[in-house]
């Protein structure tokens, strides 16, 4: 099925004390496919670079998704369901080894759709989390 997606993208980058920043994006999409309906989405991030080792994160997601997208069967093909989503996390970063700057984060994700949902996924929301190791380049 052939479809037509536009999106749109603007990041606001500023410094934050000495050696901190702070990163905002806000992202809107919208698919068109023929013979269904139109699902937008959009998504909002931010990252707290506090002091260049403790980095706070957050991120709001919100999709709109077809029946046809969601393969919940030829009768709800054209049924639109919203998804959102929102994690809060944060990261820890050591000092640069070996030109790579070693870090450790954890997160919490929150997931909330339509009830209508439910009796396909059991409930119309759900919790994860995960934990992790990251690898960046330094600072230039």
């Amino acid at each position: 099925m052939p479809v037509t997606r536009v999106t749109a993208s603007v990041t606001h980058d500023a410094p934050l004390g000495e050696r901190g920043n702070v990163a905002t994006t806000f992202v809107w999409g919208q698919n068109w496919a023929e013979h269904h309906p139109t699902t937008p989405s959009f998504l909002l991030e931010t990252n707290v670079e506090l002091d260049g080792g403790h980095t706070p994160f957050a991120r709001f997601e919100y999709v709109v998704k077809t029946g046809h997208d969601l393969v919940l069967g030829e009768s709800l093909e054209n049924e639109k369901f919203g998804i959102a989503s929102a994690t809060l996390g944060y990261v820890y970063d050591f000092a640069p080894v070996w030109s790579v700057v070693p870090g450790v984060g954890a997160a919490l994700n929150f997931y909330a759709y339509d009830s209508d949902l439910a009796d396909f996924y059991g409930r119309d929301t759900a919790f994860g989390g995960q934990v992790f190791v990251r690898f960046t380049a330094p600072r230039m």
